[in-house]
């Protein structure tokens, strides 16, 4: 009943996805959570339920045209405006600020919120569709906040006078999940009837109903979770797989150190491929607390988490793939092994 929102209060689970079996009428459904939901009832994806079959062919609301919103997203840091109102005036990223121009945004502007969904019984598959659903969706995660981060608590580590990386703290941030396409689509978006909500397929784009007109959507879902978004200074000079390192570390870091479990925290990368950054967030129900302690604390954590980037380190320099890591060795061995740590907030 929690799950459904029926029952108020603390740490339930938060409001999942739904679709529903061989149609709504048939009242058997499945749920789950959101973001597990958008790519697992996404747009034609086949469903296997109890020895049965089925597609999601339709999502509930009637007139999709009037639920449609824009997101304006950064490039750099893949923060997000959800909303045409939100993303108004807005011409600076909240993270580096950085202004923004043509080059360094995206905008889309038919976004559509999955709540619930419907599917058919399909017993008739092709091979293609098979190969095509088992590859899934390309879905992209991106940061909001409803103050645009102003009150985020702000660290700065710094290492003999020379900055190191920088961190923002906030809590009850909104992460949005974007499914934009098929992985092996060709076009972003999917199709869908405006007034009945179903899902076109390429026949019936050749030949289209007026009175059920086409529009190419985005589905999203969103989610509140505490975060901790922590950017590396370029002059780290990491590259990707650099950054990748450093996020395997601090995510196994917070595990060992609060001792908790790996599905109750999660690690993205975000922003453009050159300078990558990493959110840190609570994937449990409800918060933790591990994100709020280290912005309180956070040269424990630091500590600990050098350790395990330096262990990792030292297990590929005996592996000899010590370069796989793009790392300035000179620099990072320094950075990594000094204890003359400031942090200043």
């Amino acid at each position: 009943m929690a799950s459904e929102g029926f029952l108020p209060g603390y740490n339930f689970t938060r409001l999942p996805i739904r679709v529903f079996l061989g149609g709504k009428d048939r009242n058997e459904s499945i749920s789950r959570p959101r973001f597990i939901g958008l790519k697992e009832f996404g747009p034609n994806n086949l469903i296997y339920h109890n020895g049965g079959k089925y597609k999601v062919n339709r999502i509930t609301p009637n007139d999709v045209s009037l639920d449609l919103v824009e997101i304006k997203i950064s490039k750099e840091t893949n923060y997000a405006f959800l909303g045409k109102d939100e993303g108004k005036g807005k011409n600076q990223d909240p993270i580096t600020g950085t202004q923004f121009t043509s080059s360094n945004i995206e905008l889309y502007q038919n976004l559509l919120e999955l709540e619930e969904a419907q599917s058919e019984n399909s017993e008739r598959i092709s091979c293609m569709e098979e190969v095509r659903t088992s590859e899934g969706y390309i879905t992209e995660l991106y940061l909001n906040s409803t103050d645009s981060l102003i009150d985020a608590t702000k660290i700065k580590l710094t290492v003999d006078g020379d900055e190191l990386m920088k961190l923002f703290y906030a809590p009850a941030a909104k992460l949005i999940l974007l499914n934009k396409k098929w992985k092996r689509g060709r076009d972003d978006g999917f199709d869908i009837g405006t007034k009945t909500g179903f899902f076109k397929t390429k026949k019936q784009l050749i030949k289209p109903n007026p009175e059920d007109p086409i529009q190419n959507i985005m589905l999203y879902t969103y989610d509140t979770s505490d975060i901790l978004y922590v950017q590396p200074i370029k002059s780290l000079g990491l590259t990707e797989d650099g950054v990748v390192t450093m996020q395997y570390a601090l995510e196994k870091a917070i595990e060992k150190l609060y001792n908790i479990e790996p599905v109750e925290i999660d690690a993205k990368l975000m922003g453009s491929d050159e300078h990558k950054n990493i959110m840190l967030y609570e994937s449990a129900e409800g918060s933790i607390g591990v994100l709020k302690d280290i912005a309180r604390n956070p040269i424990n954590f630091v500590i600990y988490s050098m350790k395990h980037i330096v262990y990792v380190v030292m297990t590929m320099i005996q592996r000899k793939t010590y370069f796989l890591l793009g790392l300035k060795q000179p620099m990072m061995i320094y950075c990594l092994t000094t204890t003359k740590w400031i942090i200043s907030k």
